[in-house]
């Protein structure tokens, strides 16, 4: 088993949402054992989710980050 412990709180943070609907989406998808301080998955749960990434849309995706002004 893959285990993914739960320990970033969640919050409205860039990170946070990322990870957490990252993992809801994986719960969705595979079979999973969930509690509130971890999640346990099947060892090879992520080759097939990979198989059915497309490409095209992947290579699609950009993601913008701003800097912070110092001045």
């Amino acid at each position: 088993m893959v285990k993914v412990n739960l320990d970033l709180p969640p919050d409205t943070t860039f990170l946070s949402e990322v990870l957490y609907e990252g993992l809801l989406y994986l719960i969705n998808r595979v079979s999973a054992e969930i509690n509130f301080k971890e999640v346990h998955f099947n060892p090879e749960f992520l080759s097939g989710e990979y198989k059915e990434l497309d490409d095209g849309r992947v290579d699609r995706i950009r993601i913008t980050m701003a800097r912070e002004s110092t001045t």
